[in-house]
């Protein structure tokens, strides 16, 4: 607002005509009538757009370290492959191998982060959170939050009810309404 507009373009998605990055700088721009500039770029398919959007906040410098392993989580969970067709690509190397490398991290440091990245999920569409920010927030409270390891957990789970089951426990937990032992029971059966 003090300088008069948007000091970054607004993405486009050339095909669609749809805003790809600077979604909050067109909110703003727009409620408050200032200028604002847009580039075009072409993206084959949505999945394109979806690993562009990933990889541009992983280039962002303020992230904290739940939000970086949830982004390479992101990438990997999105561009994995079939684990029998792995190492057909160049170099004979797996996506997470290929991710690591790219990120300074190890291949089992990747693999972990796309099960923290099921895992927020999870907790995400339990709690009806729409946005990346309020799947975060809902991690991260401080009374009902989640450990690291327990979202890599969760998201090892490859049947959604049980993820959903295991959570529910899991807040109840957190939040005083449940003792453990009588949640790990429930769970169990």
């Amino acid at each position: 607002i003090a300088d008069g507009g948007a000091r970054e373009p607004i993405l486009l998605w050339k095909e669609k005509n749809a805003i790809v990055d600077g979604h909050n700088r067109y909110e703003i721009c727009t409620a408050h009538n200032l200028k604002f500039r847009t580039v075009e770029k072409s993206f084959k398919d949505i999945d394109d757009v979806k690993q562009w959007m990933i990889r541009n906040q992983l280039n962002r410098r303020n992230l904290d370290p739940l939000r970086i392993s949830y982004f390479r989580g992101k990438l990997y969970n999105e561009t994995k492959q079939d684990p029998t067709k792995a190492r057909v690509e160049a170099g004979g190397k797996t996506t997470a191998e290929k991710l690591g490398e790219q990120f300074g991290v190890g291949e089992k440091t990747i693999r972990r982060d796309g099960a923290v990245a099921a895992g927020i999920d999870a907790v995400g569409r339990v709690n009806r959170a729409a946005s990346i920010r309020q799947k975060l927030e809902i991690v991260k409270d401080k009374n009902a939050g989640f450990k690291k390891e327990e979202l890599e957990e969760i998201g090892k789970v490859s049947d959604p009810k049980i993820q959903e089951e295991a959570i529910k426990e899991l807040t109840k937990i957190k939040t005083g309404e449940a003792s453990k032992a009588a949640a790990i029971r429930e769970i169990d059966q």
